[in-house]
């Protein structure tokens, strides 16, 4: 059997990981006038923006 040339491996695409968004700065909104106006209201507790003080009801969403 005649010997095989080495074969190449070419690498054409590389998977790169999705661009991460920047790092959230701390947000805050005075009142829930403030955080409908940005758009960004209801505020679920561990978005940015909320605030306990902003959850009239205390179940986790301000600005309801």
């Amino acid at each position: 059997m005649p010997a095989r040339a080495p074969l190449k491996c070419w690498i054409r695409w590389r998977s790169k990981a999705a661009p991460q968004p920047a790092p959230q700065q701390d947000v805050y909104y005075q009142n829930c006038t403030a955080a409908r106006a940005a758009g960004v209201a209801p505020i679920y507790q561990g978005q940015p923006g909320y605030r306990s003080q902003l959850d009239c009801d205390h179940d986790g969403v301000a600005c309801e």
